[in-house]
């Protein structure tokens, strides 16, 4: 059926022509055929689709890119795979969603990694980690000869912290205790270090005393690998100075140069939004 040559009202309040346009009751449907546009309760239609009020989809919608739903949220439209992150924003909050992957046999083992250069002469240093509450150490090492002490509460008033004191040729912890006295046994294969404070946070604190002068302008590289001592079914993260070179989707890492959480894709290192 043609209707090219059709001008001005024709069934009145149903199809009506205006120049290369069409509109069906008014504003009801308005077809926009120059710029390509179809509006719903507009005249106007400022995308290729453009509803002016509720739509009801009763099966899948298909999206390319990004949906926004008025100014309250803006989610991704791909289904997710393993390592990709859904961030919702309504209002004043925002939530991160991650898709993880399947179940690894190091879920639940951890790094702490770190680097200290401002160990001057026979300086130290406190460092603040993040542990959880508590947690099993099974192998902790240093790249120089440093003293390395781990108390559970900010003042490290402890009267017996967990102490590792690296020499040249033994930078690995191999579970030796040093005593007040100076004596020392070996017994253990894990350290439990945990927060002692009331109420208990997440951190321990570790102080790293440089042994050796001659070495002072030497960065030294902490870094200790540890399991939540409390069973722990959340994604793998270790705390960080530079990224992984190899990695799985949806590994997470704690960048501490600039204290942000990333996560692994298709794409490489992924920053996690926070609030």
């Amino acid at each position: 059926m043609a209707i090219g040559r059709v001008s001005g009202p024709m069934l009145l309040r149903d199809l009506e022509r205006q120049g290369m346009d069409l509109s069906f009751d008014g504003d009801l449907i308005y077809l926009d055929v120059v710029q390509r546009k179809i509006g719903i309760n507009t005249r106007q239609p400022n995308v290729e689709l453009d509803v002016r009020g509720s739509a009801n989809v009763s099966s899948n919608l298909y999206v390319g890119k990004t949906v926004t739903v008025g100014n309250l949220y803006q989610l991704p439209t791909t289904q997710p795979e393993a390592g990709q992150i859904m961030v919702a924003v309504g209002g004043d909050t925002s939530k991160t969603i991650w898709f993880g992957g399947l179940p690894l046999p190091t879920t639940r083992r951890r790094k702490f990694q770190t680097n200290i250069g401002n160990l001057l002469g026979y300086a130290n240093t406190t460092i603040t980690a993040p542990l959880a509450v508590s947690s099993i150490v099974y192998n902790l090492k240093v790249s120089r000869p440093v003293k390395v002490e781990v108390y559970g509460t900010a003042a490290m008033d402890e009267d017996n912290p967990y102490t590792f004191i690296a020499t040249p040729d033994h930078l690995v912890d191999d579970g030796t205790v040093i005593l007040n006295d100076g004596s020392s046994f070996q017994s253990r294969q894990y350290s439990i270090w945990a927060n002692l404070e009331d109420p208990p946070n997440q951190n321990v604190y570790i102080k790293v005393t440089s042994l050796d002068s001659y070495l002072a302008n030497d960065p030294v590289q902490l870094e200790f690998m540890y399991f939540p001592a409390i069973t722990d079914q959340g994604a793998h993260m270790d705390i960080v100075t530079s990224f992984p070179l190899n990695a799985y989707y949806g590994k997470m890492v704690w960048l501490q140069t600039d204290n942000r959480v990333y996560i692994y894709g298709p794409n490489g290192w992924f920053p996690m939004l926070q609030r």
